[in-house]
């Protein structure tokens, strides 16, 4: 097997680390939605949507582009990393 289909140190903690953005947005929008005054799920979601969307647009967007200098990187480690946010958050957020 090829050396760098291996999953080493470095690949473990950029795991650790993107599955914490995995769920984050999720988290966000979870507590918006348990928390609005509305009763409906209808008027739930529009309350979410409406005080946490822009945050969590906000944080994918920055988290991307970070994600994307890193994957411009030259050292091996950061643009594996960068790449793998990049995808997750792109999953993410789709």
């Amino acid at each position: 097997m090829r050396g760098d289909l291996q999953l080493g140190h470095a690949e473990a903690i950029a795991g650790t680390i993107v599955l914490g953005f995995a769920i984050d947005y999720c988290v966000h929008l979870a507590h918006a939605y348990l928390n609005a005054p509305a009763l409906l799920r209808g008027g739930k979601a529009r309350h979410a949507l409406a005080t946490m969307g822009n945050t969590v647009l906000a944080g994918a967007v920055t988290t991307l582009g970070s994600g994307y200098c890193m994957a411009l990187c030259q050292a091996h480690l950061y643009h594996k990393m960068g790449v793998l946010i990049v995808i997750t958050i792109l999953f993410k957020f789709f």
